[in-house]
């Protein structure tokens, strides 16, 4: 599971975005987006699994992501922290939580 994951609670979005990257011994990479509104657990978020014939293009599609969820207002958050807050508080709890997060990363 990567380090992090991006936030977005600006206009009532609610929303949660991440991303697992695997490199076979072949050399070639699959990347796992998943997504969904925040509070699901992880089984219950939406996945999708991506293929690339290297690390390079896999990495590549992972950073053309992450600019654009930062365009759109998402905030970097440790995938720990939002997983075990989950476990642990309230949505509302939560959603403080992202709401004091730095905007840059």
């Amino acid at each position: 599971m990567a380090e992090y994951v991006f936030v977005n609670i600006q206009n009532g979005s609610f929303k949660v975005w991440g991303y697992d990257a695997f490199t076979q011994e072949s050399g070639k990479s699959e990347i796992i987006t998943y997504w969904g509104k925040i509070g699901l657990p992880m089984h219950k978020l939406r996945k999708n699994r991506k293929h690339f014939p290297s690390w390079c293009k896999a990495h590549d599609y992972v950073m053309d992501k992450i600019k654009e969820k930062k365009c759109k207002g998402y905030k970097l958050m440790k995938n720990h922290k939002y997983f075990g807050a989950m476990d642990n508080k309230s949505l509302s709890s939560l959603v403080q939580m992202i709401e004091v997060l730095p905007n840059a990363y």
